[in-house]
């Protein structure tokens, strides 16, 4: 014969049991095609082409910007023996004796050349994907009904969607 206590324990475990069962019964793993869809911009990202494209890119800009930051420092260090050859000169004297040292110079330009180059890589990795991405966002807009016309990107006005109830309630 079992107590009151025993039987409230029981019938607890049960109900805890049963509410486990029920969540881990919802909780399928879906398939990865019904995960992601083709269109979604996740699928792009199993593109193991278009992944190792933007990885080497991105590797490209690095080994870019760390010729820069070297030349940046050779760039301090010509300046700091400026400074310390003509220690009473005032910036635009400096700018003045250092624009007279052709190796600073075209250090300095190189340096920029190096920046155009790392920018132009991360606008072109921008369109890369910009442009895998463009199919999945155009067939967003046409998803929602509260979405129409010239104005998809944005919800209709509370009066255009209450104007046909109004109408109908003056009757």
């Amino acid at each position: 014969m079992m107590t009151h206590r025993f039987e409230k324990y029981v019938s607890f475990a049960l109900c805890v049991m049963g509410v486990v069962v029920l969540f881990f019964a919802g909780c399928d793993k879906r398939s990865d095609e019904a995960a992601v869809p083709s269109s979604s911009p996740e699928s792009y990202m199993n593109d193991k082409a278009f992944r190792s494209k933007l990885d080497s890119m991105r590797k490209e800009r690095e080994g870019l910007a760390q010729v820069r930051v070297k030349l940046i420092k050779e760039l301090k260090a010509k300046v700091d023996a400026v400074r310390v050859k003509n220690p009473k000169a005032d910036d635009a004297a400096l700018k003045a004796l250092l624009a007279k040292d052709a190796e600073y110079v075209s250090l300095e330009k190189r340096v920029a050349d190096l920046g155009t180059a790392i920018e132009e890589n991360r606008l072109q990795a921008t369109k890369i994907v910009g442009r895998r991405i463009a199919p999945a966002r155009s067939g967003k807009d046409s998803a929602s009904p509260l979405r129409s016309g010239k104005d998809s990107g944005r919800a209709a006005p509370i009066a255009d969607a209450i104007a046909p109830l109004a109408k109908e309630i003056s009757k």
